[in-house]
């Protein structure tokens, strides 16, 4: 039941924050309206959400009834959502303001690819932040740009290493925890810094140099990072290439005249500054009073921090000398101030010199920057003039004290996690990360069945979702399948003469068919005849009956129910006939060997050879899974097909049983023996100790990547370049088997991690965006299981440059779309003591699920065989007191499956009964 609740539980969740709901959904139909099945859901609605409402099995109910509850949740909860028109663009994250995402539409940026291979630059075309201007002096007048970057080639080189990129992995803090994260790492050089910003001016900043000062660039103002500086010193050594520029912005800036007093607030916090007094000293000074707090006397291009930490800074004092206009002397000043100090002692050496010609000379705020690096390019026009052509800077990632590099999480910025945010110059401008595309996933399971088997689950690109018998190791019986039957995972074999056999051709004196198909064995069909197709749709079907009097065969599909076929009578040696199964509208031949058994299920037992890959022939081709999103599941990754050196092994797993006794021109009177395909029985030649282990694969074809191959394989030379995930399935003592994290890998970034604070799960993820979650409960004998969300088209992480104040919204693609909580509440049957109290929604039929006899309306266990035969599946709603019941059943199982998906697709549900 822990189970139960927990599946249904994880669906209901997806409704959690309902904000809206449509006209429809906003209360129960009242009793006297007489509700029928073409009203449903809306009777278990009341006030926009689904409550007061139990969702019932069977104690002792089937796995397709569990199933079918969960269908029939969620598709309540789909039934109730309510779309409204989003956002154009398609994205799940809108960022407003000045921000420019680092993906375009045209290259999506990968994990763990950085930002910088997706947009080296980032111009005024991208952000308003980075817009140029004119800058006048007296010697001259000239444009300015400015540039933002994250890869900048040095001849063929990269000199931007460290460029940030998002990565999943266990980040570097004290409690280390697994997730997705902006990482920057800690470099030492300006090439290992993780940003570069330019400030260039196209005609060159002209001044006169005077007393070793550029004269013309006092109070010039220039713009960097969305913030205003005005230069109040500098300093410039023609003969030593010596320049230094000390410039002075901030968050507010005032002109205030001697003896005024003004309020200022700055990020919520006020600040009454009063000018005391500007003295007419050599150089003049002012004193300032702001908050009570007198400061000292200042002279231009002077700060002072204030005791709350606030840096004050004064870019001018003009005097008001007798005689002239306006009232007095007047200062010019910076609340919130910061303070920038750029020199460089070469300004003529190039970039092929030490540190590409970057010098670390960097102060902001009378502090001096370890991790800052700028690059100051010069000309010396004559001995006393100099033009600046650019000003380049630097920041190599420092991170807090504690961590190693910075790993930056969902919804947060690279500035916040830096030892000193002040050397990303600015005020305003950050690396923001908002998390990986929500692409839609369907989900792989491996899911123990007691601690010596497993079964699989996976969705098909049909969205038909398949569990079945797997691997077992019951009775130290290591083998595909369960401890009864097998699962056939590679073709049996109909050659002549060592020829694969055309099943077009008639072979009237060959006996070599090899069939590996016995009755009640599982196996895989894919409708490809590749070995790695992400466009192939794979079923998993059982073999369940045959009826030799009606030549007639019954399979399962472990999805969608059983299917008859009509088999023709052939004179193929050892055959009695042939048949073409129709699945997922794909034909897949069959042969029907000429010998039986009494077979499991109380008839004839003869086995088939199947053509599984539907290529027109049956020549030991291994099957593979193609998941719905193109993933391709190889469920014995180490073993090859036919053609390699293993081949022995693949003629033993084709096999799978053996036909002896076989006497006269067709074989007539052959004994069938299922023989199994015991996995410790083979060799252990494939390179991991086969006979005791299973490797499984996930491949993703390099085709599917947004730039056709995996980011962690540019520019290497492998084969195969598809993304392969590996991990490996062990036998352990006392006949039990599980997974080791150790053994999950990855050419695609793949490697298992445990948060510090979690001793049950590890967490994984690779390039193309498949996440791995391997729950092993600590203390516990029991297998691992292990989850897989294969993504319907690779993640793309979400980063963005922003400049100033912006906001994110999260929106669905093209809408923004809500559904209803489920105020979720689940029971037996036994445990429905007064059903007047509830709406209930009750899945199996009266003789499974014992609340259904406690519901007026519904059919008594014993009514059923009179009112429902075989293949029936009953919807019905009826009164409940103040409430309502829904019965979703069957005569068997199967039928309770086929109810819930009646449910599903809306099928035939008329009036308060349904027969579907």
């Amino acid at each position: 039941m822990q189970r139960l609740r927990r599946v249904i539980k994880r669906i209901a969740a997806v409704g959690t924050g309902v904000a809206m709901l449509g006209a429809t959904m906003t209360g129960a139909l009242a009793q006297s309206t007489g509700a029928t099945l073409d009203d449903y859901p809306e009777m278990f609605f009341k006030n926009g959400v689904v409550d007061n409402t139990v969702f019932v099995v069977g104690e002792s109910a089937a796995a397709s009834d569990t199933i079918g509850l969960a269908n029939v949740v969620k598709q309540m909860q789909a039934d109730s959502k309510v779309c409204v028109p989003g956002g154009a663009g398609g994205s799940s994250v809108s960022v407003s303001g000045d921000a420019v995402e680092m993906s375009t539409t045209s290259d999506l940026l990968e994990l763990n690819e950085s930002i910088g291979d997706v947009r080296e630059t980032i111009t005024e075309v991208e952000l308003d932040g980075l817009k140029g201007g004119i800058v006048t002096t007296n010697d001259g007048t000239t444009e300015f740009n400015q540039y933002l970057r994250f890869k900048e080639l040095n001849t063929t080189i990269n000199t931007l290493t460290y460029a940030p990129s998002v990565v999943f992995a266990e980040n570097d803090a004290p409690v280390k925890e697994v997730g997705d994260w902006i990482k920057v790492l800690e470099g030492s050089g300006a090439n290992q810094a993780f940003f570069e910003y330019e400030l260039e001016f196209e005609d060159g900043l002209e001044s006169d140099v005077v007393s070793n000062k550029l004269d013309d660039l006092r109070d010039e103002e220039l713009v960097m990072l969305g913030t205003t500086y005005t230069v109040v010193d500098s300093k410039a050594n023609l003969p030593l290439d010596e320049v230094k520029l000390e410039m002075l912005g901030g968050a507010e800036y005032a002109i205030m005249e001697e003896g005024e007093t003004r309020t200022f607030t700055i990020d919520g916090r006020e600040y009454e500054v009063e000018i005391l007094i500007i003295e007419d000293t050599s150089p003049p000074t002012v004193t300032l009073k702001i908050n009570g707090e007198v400061t000292d006397q200042l002279v231009d291009g002077e700060t002072e921090i204030l005791r709350d930490g606030t840096l004050i800074g004064v870019s001018d004092i003009v005097l008001n000398e007798a005689g002239e206009a306006g009232s007095g002397d007047i200062v010019e000043l910076y609340i919130g101030a910061t303070k920038v100090e750029f020199q460089d002692d070469e300004y003529s050496d190039g970039e092929g010199s030490a540190n590409l010609g970057f010098q670390s000379s960097v102060k902001i705020d009378e502090e001096t920057i370890e991790d800052a690096w700028v690059q100051i390019k010069a000309n010396e026009l004559s001995t006393s003039e100099l033009e600046i052509f650019s000003i380049k800077y630097r920041l190599v990632a420092d991170a807090l004290p504690g961590s190693r590099d910075i790993y930056v999480p969902p919804g947060h910025g690279v500035r916040e996690y830096l030892d000193e945010p002040q050397g990303m110059l600015g005020l305003g401008w950050d690396v923001r990360y908002e998390g990986l595309d929500d692409v839609g996933v369907s989900l792989i399971k491996l899911d123990p069945a007691g601690d010596d088997e497993y079964n699989l689950e996976f969705e098909n690109n049909q969205g038909l979702v398949y569990k079945f018998p797997y691997i077992s190791n019951e009775n130290g019986v290591f083998k595909f399948g369960d401890d009864n039957d097998d699962l056939i995972l590679v073709e049996g074999n109909h050659t002549q003469a060592g020829t694969a056999g055309n099943l077009q051709s008639h072979y009237a004196a060959n006996r070599n068919i090899t069939f590996n198909i016995g009755m009640l064995d599982y196996f895989l069909l894919s409708d490809s005849g590749e070995s790695y197709d992400d466009t192939a749709t794979s079923h998993v079907i059982r073999y369940n009956s045959l009826d030799t009097s009606q030549r007639q065969l019954q399979f399962d599909d472990e999805a969608t129910g059983s299917k008859r076929f009509i088999y023709e009578t052939t004179s193929l040696v050892g055959t009695i006939g042939k048949a073409e199964l129709v699945f997922g509208g794909n034909t897949y031949v069959v042969l029907i060997a000429n010998a039986s058994t009494s077979g499991p299920s109380g008839g004839t037992d003869n086995p088939i050879v199947v053509d599984q890959n539907k290529d027109g022939r049956i020549e030991r081709d291994k099957i593979r899974i193609t998941v719905n999103g193109g993933g391709v599941l190889d469920p014995m990754a180490y073993i090859g097909d036919v053609a390699a050196t293993i081949a022995t092994n693949i003629t033993y797993l084709s096999d799978g049983g053996i036909i002896t006794g076989l006497s006269g021109a067709l074989g007539v009177g052959g004994t069938w023996s299922n023989a199994g395909v015991k996995i410790s029985n083979m060799t252990t030649a494939w390179g991991d100790g086969y006979g005791g282990n299973v490797t499984m694969s996930l491949v993703t074809l390099s085709e599917d990547f947004d730039e056709n191959l995996p980011a962690a394989m540019q520019g290497q030379s492998l084969s195969p370049s598809n993304e392969v995930s590996n991990w490996t399935i062990v036998t352990r003592s006392s006949n039990r088997i599980g997974m080791l994290s150790s053994t999950f890998k990855a050419n695609g970034g793949l490697k298992l991690q445990q948060p510090d604070e979690d001793d049950d799960n590890f967490y994984g993820m690779t390039d193309y965006g498949v996440y791995f979650n391997l729950f092993d409960p600590e203390g516990t004998d029991n297998a691992e299981t292990l989850t897989i969300e294969y993504p319907l088209k690779q993640r793309g992480a979400r980063v963005f440059v922003v400049m100033g104040d912006t906001s994110v919204k999260k929106t669905s693609v093209g809408e923004i779309c809500t559904v209803a909580d489920i105020d979720l509440q689940t029971m037996f049957g036994a445990e429905v003591t007064d059903p007047t109290m509830y709406n209930l929604i009750l899945v199996g039929g009266p003789c499974i699920n014992e609340a259904v006899e406690k519901i007026e309306e519904f059919p008594t266990c014993a009514d059923w065989p009179t009112l429902y035969g075989p293949g029936d599946a009953v919807v019905q709603l009826a009164a409940n007191g103040e409430n309502y019941a829904l019965l979703v059943a069957g005569t068997d199982a199967r039928d309770t499956q086929r109810a819930a998906k009646a449910i599903e697709s809306k099928t035939g549900l008329t009036g308060t009964l349904a027969k579907v």
